[in-house]
């Protein structure tokens, strides 16, 4: 311990040398006693470092005496890793790499949350599954009420899709028993436009699945029925003959 300190305090007196010679004026040469005691302290180095009397700020401080600048790449293949270069005072460049963590398991949301989630992705948009979510009483990793923006980072981190919300699927016309806009105008043999009316005067049970997603549409056979007799009131009002009042005026 007592050689330790004495480092310590060999260190802290180099310091404010150099620091004294800085100020002086730029530094010529090293006296063989001062290169000793640069070399001595670099064997002592690890000692320093890992005694408990070093400080974090201390072993700060030793880092930037050493170390002028770090950079980080990550690389995905052929294995997840980071590459580290790092750049010494000295000018020389180490480049070294390290396995890239993956997802602590002690950081997983319980099983029953993935699980409904599962179940819920395929017919809801992220917000009404984090409503689901509260309202049965799940909880998270972090113990915090689910939002539309945690279930999208949940479903990406578990690869759970959403085939709704993919625009290919759309345009096929269905997904298992919703229909997606075109189609259900297709079938009604009405514009998007009156589809799109219809759903925002509540006429048709609809919902987005997806920020931005496609909107789909659960029509029953009552409601296919009433949008029939709109659609075909519609089209008797498009071809009845103008009044007289609505004559143009030659």
């Amino acid at each position: 311990m007592d050689t330790l300190n004495q480092n310590l305090g060999e260190l802290t007196r180099l310091e404010q040398e150099y620091a004294k010679t800085i100020q002086d004026g730029p530094v010529v040469s090293m006296s063989d006693s001062q290169r000793r005691d640069v070399v001595q302290l670099t064997h002592d180095f690890a000692k320093v470092w890992h005694a408990e009397i070093t400080t974090a700020v201390e072993r700060k401080e030793l880092l930037s005496l050493l170390i002028k600048q770090v950079s980080l790449t990550p690389i995905d293949l052929p294995e997840r890793r980071t590459k580290i270069d790092i750049l010494w005072h000295t000018g020389a460049v180490s480049t070294i790499s390290a396995a890239r963590p993956r997802h602590n398991p002690t950081n997983r949301h319980p099983n029953e949350v993935i699980a409904a989630i599962r179940s819920l992705a395929p017919n809801h948009e992220d917000n009404k599954i984090a409503a689901e979510l509260n309202k049965m009483g799940l909880i998270g990793n972090r113990e915090r009420p689910f939002t539309g923006a945690t279930i999208g980072n949940i479903r990406y981190r578990y690869g759970i899709k959403k085939p709704g919300a993919d625009p290919a699927v759309a345009a096929r016309g269905s997904f298992g028993r919703f229909l997606s806009t075109s189609e259900l105008a297709r079938r009604l043999g009405v514009s998007i436009q009156a589809i799109v009316y219809w759903r925002r005067k509540g006429l048709v049970p609809a919902f987005q699945n997806g920020h931005q997603g496609p909107w789909w549409y659960e029509v029953s056979e009552e409601t296919f029925a009433r949008l029939q007799a709109r659609a075909a009131s519609k089209a008797v009002r498009k071809r009845r003959p103008p009044t007289y009042m609505e004559v143009p005026v030659q």
